[in-house]
């Protein structure tokens, strides 16, 4: 797991980490920050969902009034541009 990022959330404790493979992304949960259920349909991303298919680096992961915001840093080491996924609501319930 690589560079991670956590939001307490209505679902708990929910974080979004960089597998093995540094372009998939998995979610995580945890109730009490120290132990973590990994989501059962990892990656929720992968190089084949990126508008552009080289580098990613993570910028931020918020959680505002029932709204997941994922940015993502994605392109070149010469250019990038800033995305955003967006989830409402609950994520497993």
């Amino acid at each position: 797991m690589d560079r991670p990022i956590v939001q307490l959330t209505p679902d708990g404790y929910v974080m979004i980490y960089a597998g093995s493979i540094i372009t998939r992304r998995g979610l995580a949960t945890s109730q009490d920050g120290i132990l973590w259920e990994p989501y059962e349909n990892n990656p929720i991303f992968t190089k084949e969902d990126y508008p552009v298919p080289n580098n990613t680096w993570d910028t931020a992961m918020l959680y505002v009034d029932g709204a997941y915001f994922y940015y993502m840093e994605i392109g070149t080491l010469t250019a990038t541009n800033i995305y955003l996924t967006t989830h409402t609501g609950l994520l497993f319930r």
